[in-house]
């Protein structure tokens, strides 16, 4: 796995309590963490943590960090609707750099909102907050909302932690809550942010499918997505792995495919495929072990060139074919 380097490679500060009342934010010593302690995490930590979460859906993580840093120069808060345990969450908020926030939204104990039972229904504050404590070792300047994400106003998470620059996705998956979603991270996102949406492709919640459709499409009664789209406009997919559906907003499409292209995962097999519109979207398949990826990489280039040549020749057979008839 790439992991992305030049962070401080040190562990979090010891924990300590949350920011006091009227308590400058600067003082609040965001814990800073190094690639070391992130891999470690993966390695060591996440696994003991209830949630569904593969090493490439932080390796995805990793590579949007590293543009926003590194190619971008975009700073600014991350988030999480539908954080269950924390385990994509916390390696989320490993990822700020000094004085960015982090916000997590969650019904926790309120499952009655939880109309789908996603989680198992089972989620716990309590549990959450210990899980960030034991492996980020503070709670300083993360913002916990205890509620449903349809009662969430971008003036409340503006006023909370300003600009986001990246969004997971992941609480209902019932279609009207999946568009409300999008519709959220697409008011908040820097606009040079990225929305990580969570089981677009799993068979078991086609909600997510159909959600995300009616996002893309304006297809929702009451015309209520055009009615809630920000100047920046719509947020467009560009890329899919490990159950994870990576969106930039429209305009920052072309930019966001030549930059993962050049950034993106280097231990996946990558693939184009065309999406939304007949626009390319990059796959990313990390099931596929270490030792076999070239091979595969191989097969992969050898059956798209077979089926671009097959096109071809289906073309060529029926420009002719047209010919011959004009000639009759």
């Amino acid at each position: 796995m790439q992991w992305v380097k030049g962070l401080l490679n040190r562990f979090p500060p010891p924990a300590r309590a949350c920011r006091a009342m009227n308590e400058p934010l600067q003082e609040e010593m965001i814990p800073v963490v190094g690639a070391d302690v992130r891999r470690r995490y993966v390695d060591e930590q996440a696994g003991k943590i209830e949630g569904w979460n593969g090493p490439g859906a932080f390796e995805l993580l990793n590579c949007i960090d590293a543009i926003h840093k590194n190619r971008l120069g975009v700073s600014g808060a991350v988030a999480e609707i539908g954080v269950h345990h924390g385990q994509f969450f916390i390696y989320l908020a490993m990822l700020r750099s000094s004085g960015e926030k982090a916000f997590a939204c969650d019904v926790f104990e309120r499952q009655d909102l939880n109309k789908d039972g996603s989680g198992g229904g089972n989620s716990e504050r309590a549990v959450f907050e210990r899980n960030l404590l034991e492996c980020l070792g503070s709670l300083a300047g993360i913002v916990i909302a205890s509620q449903s994400s349809d009662t969430l106003s971008q003036e409340y998470v503006a006023a909370s932690v300003g600009p986001i620059r990246i969004m997971s996705i992941d609480g209902g998956h019932w279609r009207d809550i999946v568009v409300n979603d999008l519709c959220v991270a697409a008011s908040c996102l820097h606009e040079n942010g990225i929305a990580v949406l969570d089981d677009v492709f799993d068979m078991y919640w086609p909600g997510v499918t159909e959600g995300l459709t009616c996002y893309l499409w304006d297809a929702y009664e009451q015309g209520a997505i055009h009615a809630r789209l920000p100047p920046k406009g719509r947020l467009v997919p560009f890329a899919v792995g490990c159950n994870k559906t990576l969106l930039c907003f429209e305009n920052k499409y072309q930019q966001w495919i030549e930059l993962f292209e050049e950034y993106g995962p280097q231990n996946a097999l990558k693939a184009k495929q065309l999406g939304w519109k007949e626009r390319p979207v990059l796959i990313y398949d990390f099931e596929i072990p270490a030792e076999e990826l070239w091979e595969a990489l191989q097969r992969e280039t050898k059956r798209r060139m077979a089926a671009e040549a097959a096109l071809q020749a289906a073309a060529d057979s029926l420009t002719n074919y047209l010919k011959a008839q004009d000639s009759a």
